[in-house]
């Protein structure tokens, strides 16, 4: 099937060496020691970031997708895609080190890696001074202000996130919340930064940044589903995190109130931090989720954001007349192939 114009400039193996040319570039002429700039390297080498050495990249395409198809000049997102990659690896360290990815580790090692990920926020910036040369001050204005606005709603999503650990009475409410404003904003953020290259029209902002809030909610929820689910190497339950599955088994727990219906697990593996999270216990709690339908009511809520994604983009080809938008779809993380799982 032959590609519509608006796809023709992006490529169908997702990667953009003009990004990773642009990241290696700001790498070399930002001052830093020689091992400073080693670590930040290693870390945009790891899959789907800018300098791995293959694979899709996971968010230049939105900025480069989303600037074409409102009209905008896709070499311009070129350094726009940089700093947003920069950016969000920052936020993917910090992440990381929060839910102790690095636990093996020495504290000075984990200590470079908190100072690499401050490194490579403040980098993004300079990938900005490099789009000045390209675009107008007031448009490189707006994306520093997309970036900051996204990247400290994704903090607060982080904090709030935190926060639910030690709640007791955390909801599912408060564990959408908190999956909406950690990782919705980052999508909207990678949405609207390629669109404010092409147009400063307010409404088709909106649009555009409603639908990749959706996108960046619906994808996380399939990640919480994959880390609480039977077989999961992930550390979602070890670390007694609070995501939107996890709030739905300690809701149902509430509802059949307090009778033992349920194992005194559930009640005291978020109440009790002593209580030592022991592999066969934790295949108790992945089979309970299983079986008392978290995992379905997860991806329910998740379908029904990738439809309200669909939606925003329809609402955009009918506002800016350009039917292409809908094409975008395929920036959607797919719900169907993780229900059959």
């Amino acid at each position: 099937m032959r590609r519509s114009p608006l796809l023709r400039s992006l490529p169908r193996s997702g990667r953009f060496p003009s990004v990773a040319a642009a990241v290696r570039q700001v790498l070399a002429e930002v001052p830093g020691s020689p091992p400073l700039k080693a670590e930040l390297e290693l870390l945009l080498s790891r899959p789907r970031w800018s300098l791995a050495p293959s694979g899709s990249m996971t968010w230049p395409p939105y900025v480069f997708a989303w600037c074409e198809a409102l009209g905008g000049d896709p070499s311009l997102a070129t350094w726009p895609a940089a700093a947003v990659d920069l950016v969000i690896a920052a936020i993917d360290v910090a992440d990381d080190l929060i839910d102790g990815e690095y636990a093996e580790l020495s504290q000075r090692e984990r200590g470079r890696l908190t100072n690499a990920a401050t490194a490579l926020a403040f980098t993004s910036q300079a990938c900005l001074a490099h789009a000045a040369d390209q675009v107008p001050p007031n448009t490189v204005a707006w994306l520093a202000r997309l970036l900051g606005r996204g990247a400290y709603a994704s903090a607060a999503g982080q904090d709030l996130d935190l926060l639910l650990e030690s709640q007791a009475d955390a909801t599912k409410h408060d564990a959408l919340e908190a999956t909406e404003r950690k990782s919705g904003a980052l999508g909207a953020m990678a949405c609207a930064v390629g669109a404010a290259l092409a147009t400063a029209d307010p409404h088709t902002l909106e649009l555009v940044e409603e639908f990749g809030r959706h996108a960046g909610t619906s994808a996380q929820l399939l990640n919480d589903m994959d880390g609480v689910d039977l077989g999961s190497s992930k550390t979602d339950l070890r670390r007694r995190k609070k995501t939107l599955p996890v709030t739905y088994l300690l809701d149902e727990a509430a509802r059949r109130s307090g009778v033992d219906a349920l194992p005194p697990l559930v009640r005291t593996w978020y109440s009790d931090e002593a209580l030592c999270a022991t592999p066969e216990r934790e295949r108790q709690l992945q089979t309970l989720l299983h079986d008392l339908g978290a995992l379905q009511f997860t991806w329910i809520v998740a379908d029904a954001r990738h439809r309200d994604a669909e939606a925003a983009l329809r609402s955009l080809a009918l506002y800016t007349g350009r039917p292409h938008v809908l094409e975008l779809r395929r920036l959607l993380t797919s719900v169907k192939a993780r229900r059959g799982r």
